[in-house]
């Protein structure tokens, strides 16, 4: 799975922030950690987000924005630099640290439930994509920074928790479902949800109700669904489950096996001198050619029944 396939928004932001030069990048195996910040900008406040934070952080005389990663109040993920750039988040230790921070001051609020999820997802990837990971800690838990209050909230039981997903398939089995032309397959529930779904399977269903395709499924893609359940005589959910994904792309037409018919051979001596469809046919037919042998003294004749499926 890729970093732009976790479900939620990602947006690359790697060009358009504002920088004064450039960080240098050691390469994706250089990162062995992942430190959580957050802002202490409160979420309610215009400037908390990534493009606030690297004007700050310009300011300061930085190259650029200090994280790799922002997840904003509403979930959006926004991918301010290339894993392997050593960006100034947590001084002597940047060189090896990937940094994402969270909108927000945790000494006074929550993260959002789209922002626990959102991190839940990314770290998820990012412990795959980093081939020499070793731990994920809070920014006060590095050597040097034990007086610093952030990420004050409790960021192990937030990875920790997991999202309970309920099963999509409602009246289909998952391979009697077609593809999107544009190869996405059904595997979800698809609806508007805070963080916003994202997706291949999303934009596939756009295309279909009549939206911008932009794989984010918000509140006009959910108008437009209800508008094309309401002219296909579908309930008006606004949620694509497996009956709207089928009535969308088609279901497989699936090949029943044919019945394979049931045969016996008779043999006499290891020739065949008989082949039936009903086992008691050639019950008979040994009946007979027994009672035959005994007749000729061949009671030492060898009769014997073979079943054969065809």
């Amino acid at each position: 799975m890729g970093l732009f396939d976790l479900g939620v928004p990602v947006k690359d932001v790697r060009k358009t922030l504002k920088r004064r030069g450039s960080y240098r990048d050691y390469g994706v195996n250089s990162k062995t950690h992942i430190i959580i910040h957050h802002s202490l900008t409160k979420r309610n406040l215009a400037g908390s987000n990534a493009e606030s934070y690297a004007r700050y952080h310009v300011g300061l005389g930085w190259p650029g924005i200090g994280y790799h990663f922002v997840i904003e109040a509403d979930g959006t993920i926004k991918y301010c630099h290339s894993l392997g750039v050593m960006s100034y988040h947590v001084g002597n230790h940047n060189r090896y640290c990937v940094g994402i921070c969270l909108s927000g001051d945790f000494r006074y609020e929550e993260p959002t439930q789209a922002q626990k999820e959102c991190l839940r997802r990314l770290h998820a990837y990012l412990t795959g994509a980093l081939p020499n990971y070793k731990k994920t800690l809070g920014h006060c838990e590095l050597s040097g920074y034990e007086w610093k209050q952030c990420p004050v909230f409790d960021y192990t039981a937030t990875l920790k928790e997991k999202t309970k997903e309920p099963n999509p398939f409602d009246q289909f089995k998952p391979d009697e479902l077609n593809k999107a032309p544009n190869g996405a397959t059904f595997s979800r529930t698809l609806k508007y949800t805070n963080p916003m779904q994202y997706g291949k399977d999303v934009e596939a269903v756009q295309k279909i109700v009549g939206t911008k395709s932009d794989g984010y499924f918000g509140p006009k893609t959910k108008s437009r669904l209800i508008n094309w359940q309401k002219k296909k005589g579908i309930k008006q959910s606004g949620e694509v489950g497996d009956y709207n994904w089928m009535r969308m792309f088609g279901k497989k037409e699936v090949q029943k096996p044919k019945k394979r018919k049931e045969y016996w051979r008779v043999l006499k001596d290891g020739k065949q001198i008989g082949y039936y469809d009903i086992d008691e046919n050639a019950r008979n037919v040994i009946l007979e050619e027994a009672e035959k042998a005994m007749k000729k003294n061949q009671e030492n004749t060898e009769f014997k029944i073979e079943r054969e499926l065809k």
